[in-house]
């Protein structure tokens, strides 16, 4: 997708939309784009992401997971 990064080491950018996403001094980092959802975290917190979508069940943004 449309990204453009600076100063940043070992990160990871998905972007699935048109929108320029911009990273500056990002250290070990995961960004990800949807038309639904921007997730940012570090790539150390990946594991919390399963649990995170599980708990959007029965919720308002199930829809999301």
């Amino acid at each position: 997708g449309n990204v453009l990064i600076e100063d940043s080491r070992d990160t990871l950018i998905f972007n699935f939309e048109k929108q320029l996403v911009v990273g500056i001094d990002l250290d070990e980092m995961i960004v990800v784009n949807t038309g639904d959802v921007i997730l940012v975290c570090p790539k150390k917190s990946v594991g919390k992401i399963k649990k995170l979508v599980e708990n959007l069940k029965g919720t308002s943004h199930e829809h999301l997971a």
